[in-house]
């Protein structure tokens, strides 16, 4: 018996520190156990962490906030061919506004190529056989422009033009032989007897110019830029023409 007191005065110390030890124990198994916001929402079922982005980019701005600039409405111009003559002969369109000959279409009989063009000045080229041609034009957005591709017979081979149609204004003469206006009677037949339409998107970029075009178009090219104005007015579609 002279052991039992001590050992039981041992045992109630070592309760005495245990109880004092426990409170920090609780404390700190609840501050380790409780999640924060972004564990709490990475251990939900199905739930994603989704990262906020720096910067929100507008449809119309680029990455660095810049504003996209909307696209200009294009305008056309239709290039009816509708004869009896050299009617299966075909003529290639190009645009050489820029003086380097690019691919439209190409032109064939009873057909009408409906090219849609950037608004402002352009010159269009013709070419079938030796038969070079041009016309320009003036083109606003949203209108639409034509021209005659009139064929004639030469002594071995036909050859091809262009001619603009016009809206008549008090200037224009009624009989010239080369001028074609809306009012006159057969136009608008010819316009709706054209088909089918054959419908670019825009310049083809795709198609090479081969080098016997870029040949002619060199040696008739000079001869345009060096026409008068007398000469270049009638073969110009004015901004006016548009409908």
């Amino acid at each position: 018996m002279k052991f039992v007191k001590p050992i039981v005065l041992v045992i109630f110390c070592l309760l005495l520190a245990n109880c004092s030890l426990m409170p920090d124990i609780r404390q700190t198994q609840t501050k380790s156990s409780k999640p924060n916001v972004a564990q709490r929402s990475s251990s939900i079922p199905g739930k994603k962490h989704i990262t906020k982005p720096s910067k929100i980019i507008a449809p119309d701005e680029t990455g660095d906030g810049q504003k996209v600039p909307p696209l200009a409405p294009h305008g056309t111009i239709v290039f009816l061919r509708s004869s009896v003559v050299a009617s299966a002969v075909e003529a290639r369109l190009y645009d050489v506004t820029d003086g380097q000959p690019k691919y439209i279409a190409t032109s064939r009989n009873n057909t009408q190529v409906h090219h849609k063009a950037r608004p402002g000045n352009h010159i269009f080229m013709l070419i079938s056989g030796d038969s070079v041609d041009y016309i320009a034009a003036d083109i606003k957005p949203n209108l639409t422009y034509y021209s005659i591709i009139k064929p004639s017979m030469g002594a071995w081979k036909p050859s091809f033009s262009l001619h603009p149609i016009k809206k008549r204004r008090a200037n224009h003469k009624s009989n010239s032989p080369e001028g074609y206006f809306f009012d006159d009677n057969h136009i608008e037949t010819l316009i709706s007897s054209a088909a089918p339409m054959v419908q670019t998107g825009g310049i083809n970029e795709s198609t090479k110019v081969d080098q016997d075009v870029l040949n002619k178009h060199e040696r008739q090219w000079a001869k345009w830029l060096d026409e008068s104005a007398d000469r270049v007015t009638p073969k110009t579609l004015n901004i006016l023409d548009g409908r």
